[in-house]
């Protein structure tokens, strides 16, 4: 557990303990529940996120009457016709698939087989905003941005990891072999990189994999952060 950049940005932050630290479940996106086990009590002021609702609830003067995990499970069976069977005691034994709640169903690799009853997948169109950020003939390069082997997302965890860090220790920006001869940088030469939006500095890594034109630059380093090189509407 860490102080993460999202949480610098909140107002309050509340003290919630890890995984590893109260009871629970988990239900991915197939739809498959599994039961959380607490392995340690939790450390410091920490507490169960249940817990924490409970005493703002209280502080607002709508005391919630649960005492303990199964209760709040209770309510969610009650509430959640998904839940009817799973939540409780089927998940001291192993983990459930909504495939298997109905009596008629047979257990199958995927929860859902088939077309919508129309034949036709259901679409929500999104309206079009064209980016505010398009750069004119100042800005040769276009600048392409991702995540690498080594880190993950804008590296909050991944940076943490001492093993990691030794294969990727630091921003850079990867460039064409044509692109580095025709701007007379290498390896490893700090470089600033300037859009329409904001500027950064980082390291350069010449490329054969790169054509000429493009760049590219991992989002995971926090001291180049890439998203000041754009008008970021949604990311």
């Amino acid at each position: 557990m860490f102080f993460t950049e999202t949480a610098r940005l909140a107002d309050v932050v509340l003290p919630s303990a890890s995984f590893a630290e109260k009871e629970g479940t988990f239900t991915n996106f197939e739809g498959r529940t599994q039961p959380v086990r607490k392995a340690i009590e939790p450390i410091g002021e920490c507490l169960p996120d249940w817990r924490i609702i409970l005493q703002l609830s209280e502080k607002m003067g709508q005391p919630m009457p649960y005492s303990s995990p199964q209760e709040v499970m209770n309510e969610i069976e009650e509430l959640v016709p998904f839940y009817q069977r799973p939540a409780s005691a089927d998940l001291e034994k192993e983990d459930v698939d909504w495939a298997e709640l109905e009596s008629d169903s047979v257990r199958t690799k995927r929860l859902y087989k088939g077309p919508f009853p129309s034949g036709f997948g259901r679409l929500s169109p999104a309206e079009y905003t064209p980016p505010t950020d398009v750069s004119g003939n100042g800005y040769p390069l276009t600048l392409l941005s991702g995540s690498i082997l080594h880190h993950f997302g804008s590296g909050t965890r991944s940076l943490r990891a001492s093993r990691l860090k030794e294969f990727s220790p630091h921003s850079w920006i990867e460039i064409s072999q044509d692109d580095a001869k025709r701007l007379r940088v290498g390896d490893s030469d700090p470089v600033k990189v300037v859009s329409s939006v904001g500027e950064l500095t980082t390291t350069v890594k010449v490329t054969g994999s790169l054509p000429s034109g493009l760049l590219f630059m991992p989002i995971s380093f926090p001291e180049s952060p890439i998203n000041e090189l754009f008008d970021i509407k949604v990311d």
